[in-house]
């Protein structure tokens, strides 16, 4: 990705007047400069990847040039008060959109020195992912917002839709847009940058509308395809004339600038004081593809900030040593990749045909990329104490209904990671098969169940029905449910995902009204026709909040969630022991076919899970060997497949040409 970058803005041209200050290169000549002062040349460490690895690179350079540096945590709003204050020297990314109004005014007075432009433009804007367009066709003009403002709504929001803004301190005046164009919508900030990659993570596996702020450049634009708002262009007046723009009584009525400034300032002291290293600064000259590449290093491979400093310094040593006049020997030498620890992985193996098919194909996945794995019978609800105590490694089906809360608990105490988000869309729910509403034709309604309760009794629920849930340990909280809604109904869990397919195949013969677990996706989707119940729609509150919901009194008043996340979860040593796979890992990308195909070998054509495993290894080769970076000799040949019966071989037929497309999935 790294590479694909540079080569991609290698032969851009940016042509860009500087509003002040000197030109880039540009080094006074005439008398020699003096001796620099030996105090440490003070630079913020702001909240962004690039400038922090930015703010390494600056150090390095000024010291290779005989110069003491120190930095400091600082808040980019106050900066340029701390540098008329004497309490900090040099700011080597101030961004025209978010601080040049503070940085010019700081000028202005003579305490700020306007040292460089850098070539590199910039903008920063509302932004959103490709998919946001299929819900809002309307953009990217601004005016198309309020026409789907309620596809970014929150339960926090309202009726009004939600922006997902950077931190407070990045100065973007959201609010002051929000009212001047007047804008149906609330801003929410994020508290940091990686929130907001976070949300669009989540927006996309969901396939959920965002718009939300981002910037160029950015490691955003290697990895996702999307656009900026277009909202009036920016002029001055715009913040500073009311009159001026499409609302007579507003300022703020317009977008950011687009091609923006990026600057190097250095207090007014700074000259005299370090002649030499301000020699130096003015010769500093970033690129767009600089920070890219800053920021990708940390956001996409994870280094440290100190470490992705490194890389770049070692990837463009001519080019900073030109302008430090230090010689080749201060290149840091390129990181060395980490070695993966030999220990093996360990990964559980549960009680569902996907789960237990997909566990051998991610250890062919991770073992075709050099690591040691281990596959472990697990109990799907205590793996996530076993991640935290050191027993278990990866978790690669973490299924939000049944499993969420348990995972997301673990990793808000930082022994487990969220690592991925699958493209998968899940639901997990009570279903029926179809012949189950000729019984009761009152459904998918949940409220049909209690008035044909008796339909579902067995010998062992007397006058109650009947609900065949999964396993125990597949977490369900159906009996809460059953309370909740005062459903006139006893749970029974079936031992076995095996045991919901022999009851559900047993109603079918029998022609018997049946109500049991099932989810998607699912082998079931390609042979049964059937539905899922419809209960009131989950909220987050309907499981903490007696007071929200249908019952003012009872937790689980709802469904599950509809279109819930997949994820893959790893512990909080993996990606320090296994740098290497954890990369692997971050690659993976499950689909929901991918999933229904997995269970649909084990559970129609009968195969044993590990030969499920290499019969999905072998159609999908080209896809697996990319994550992996293995080569098309790792995948196998692939088991032939004996199908149960013709019709069976029709349903794979149609199944191979066309899962996704025939949405045959059903949420």
């Amino acid at each position: 990705d790294i590479a694909d970058y540079a080569a991609s803005t290698a032969n851009v041209v940016y042509e860009y007047a500087p509003l002040g200050g000197a030109q880039v290169g540009e080094v006074a000549a005439g008398a020699p400069a003096g001796e620099d002062s030996t105090d440490p040349i003070r630079m913020p460490i702001h909240n962004w990847s690039s400038q922090i690895a930015g703010a390494y690179i600056m150090a390095a350079i000024l010291e290779s040039a005989g110069a003491n540096t120190e930095l400091i945590p600082s808040d980019s709003t106050l900066v340029y008060t701390a540098m008329c204050e004497g309490d900090m020297e040099l700011v080597h990314e101030v961004w025209e959109s978010s601080f040049g109004p503070a940085f010019e005014e700081r000028v202005a007075e003579g305490c700020v020195i306007d040292a460089v432009t850098h070539d590199t433009k910039t903008r920063e804007e509302w932004w959103y992912p490709a998919h946001t367009a299929d819900h809002c066709p309307g953009l990217p003009d601004w005016e198309a917002l309020n026409a789907c403002a309620a596809l970014f709504a929150t339960p926090e929001s309202g009726d009004k839709g939600s922006y997902l803004a950077g931190p407070v301190d990045w100065m973007k005046a959201d609010q002051e847009r929000v009212d001047g164009l007047n804008l149906d919508f609330v801003v929410n900030n994020a508290g940091t940058a990686g929130a907001l990659w976070a949300a669009l993570d989540a927006s996309i596996a969901n396939d959920e509308p965002i718009v939300m702020f981002n910037w160029t450049p950015n490691f955003t634009e290697v990895l996702y395809e999307g656009a900026f708002v277009e909202f009036p262009a920016f002029e001055p007046e715009c913040n500073t004339d009311p009159s001026w723009g499409v609302n007579p009584d507003a300022l703020y009525d317009c977008g950011n600038p687009a091609g923006a400034y990026l600057k190097i300032g250095v207090n007014s002291e700074f000259p005299a004081k370090w002649p030499n290293a301000y020699g130096v600064v003015q010769n500093i000259n970033f690129q767009n593809s600089d920070l890219a590449e800053m920021a990708l290093y940390v956001d996409l491979d994870g280094m440290e900030p100190e470490d992705a400093a490194n890389a770049w310094l070692a990837d463009h040593c001519d080019r900073w040593t030109g302008w430090s006049g230090a010689d080749a020997s201060a290149c840091p030498a390129a990181p060395v990749a980490a070695e993966d620890s030999t220990d093996p992985i360990r990964m559980p193996i549960h009680n569902w045909s996907s789960q237990i098919a997909g566990a051998y194909i991610m250890a062919a996945i991770l073992e075709s990329a050099g690591a040691n794995t281990e596959l472990i019978p697990s109990d799907s609800t205590l793996v996530y104490t076993a991640m935290c105590e050191g027993d278990m490694e990866l978790v690669h089906e973490v299924w939000e209904s049944s499993f969420g809360p348990a995972f997301e608990e673990r990793v808000a105490e930082g022994c487990v990671i969220d690592a991925v988000t699958h493209d998968t869309k899940t639901r997990e729910e009570w279903w029926y098969p179809a012949h189950t509403a000729d019984h009761c034709p009152g459904l998918p309604d949940w409220e049909a169940l209690n008035a044909c309760a008796a339909l579902f009794a067995t010998p062992e629920s007397g006058d109650k029905g009947s609900y065949l849930a999964g396993p125990v340990d597949w977490m369900k909280a159906d009996q809460e449910r059953v309370d909740g809604l005062n459903l006139d109904f006893v749970v029974n869990n079936a031992g076995t995902a095996g045991a919901l397919w022999a009851a559900l195949d047993a109603s079918i013969a029998n022609d018997e009204p049946i109500v049991m677990f099932n989810w998607t996706p699912n082998f079931t989707e390609v042979l049964y026709e059937g539905a899922f119940v419809e209960f009131p729609a989950f909220e987050p509150e309907c499981n903490t909040d007696p007071s929200w919901g249908v019952n003012p009194d009872a937790l689980y008043d709802c469904g599950n969630p509809a279109g819930a996340y997949l994820k893959i979860g790893v512990n909080s040593e993996f990606p320090a022991k296994w740098p290497n796979a954890y990369g692997v890992v971050q690659n993976i990308n499950f689909q929901n076919s991918d999933l229904a195909e997995m269970a649909l070998y084990v559970d129609l054509d009968g195969m044993e899970p590990e030969d499920a495993a290499n019969a999905w290894l072998a159609d999908h080769c080209d896809r697996w060997t990319g994550w992996s970076g293995a080569d098309a000799s790792a995948c196998p040949a692939g088991p032939t497949v004996e199908p149960l019966g013709s019709d069976l071989a029709m349903c794979r037929a149609n199944w191979a040409s066309g899962y996704v497309q025939a949405e045959i999935v059903r949420q």
